[in-house]
């Protein structure tokens, strides 16, 4: 019974952390949804968003900016799926910006120098349809710096690697 309980543990986390696939613009369930990387960056107080490298595999240039204490998400994508399938009106521009509601975030493969976090997102849209999704990263431990105080302690410095993320939209 020791050995089941991690194996039937490791298969439930499995199911409930899967991410959407998406392939052309359309998801597994036959939703709108891209795809979007951000570019690693190392540790810099005053930079708390990730920049968009590409979108769909198109270069591309947006914000990933999660706001932990107010568990929010801002994504600015350059190119709004629903916007060029005509699905919302683009008004001349297809970039779109979206602020979602972090649903969990859920840190995975932890080890001492690194671990990864995955968030959930959702957020409304026009009243028609309904942007969910995942934004995957890995915090690397670079080193420390002092945190100063009488104790002299020190903080560890993290480096993120590259974000990968997938937005999909459903209709209401």
């Amino acid at each position: 019974m020791k050995t089941a309980f991690p194996l039937l543990f490791l298969l439930l986390s499995g199911s409930c952390f899967a991410q959407t696939v998406c392939t052309n613009n359309v998801d597994q369930n036959g939703n709108v949804c891209t795809n979007f990387t951000t570019l690693g960056h190392s540790y810099n107080p005053d930079q708390t968003y990730f920049a968009i490298d590409s979108e769909d595999g198109v270069a591309g240039s947006g914000n990933v900016q999660p706001h932990q204490p107010y568990n929010h998400i801002w994504i600015s994508i350059p190119y709004d799926p629903l916007k060029i399938q005509g699905l919302i009106p683009s008004y001349g521009d297809n970039s779109t910006s979206m602020i979602g509601d972090i649903t969990s975030s859920v840190l995975v493969n932890q080890t001492a120098s690194s671990y990864t976090v995955i968030q959930t997102f959702a957020n409304i849209v026009d009243d028609v349809y309904t942007w969910s999704g995942t934004f995957t990263v890995t915090y690397t431990r670079q080193g420390y710096v002092s945190c100063g105080g009488r104790a002299h302690r020190s903080c560890p410095i993290y480096r993120t690697g590259p974000g990968v993320g997938v937005l999909s939209a459903v209709h209401n």
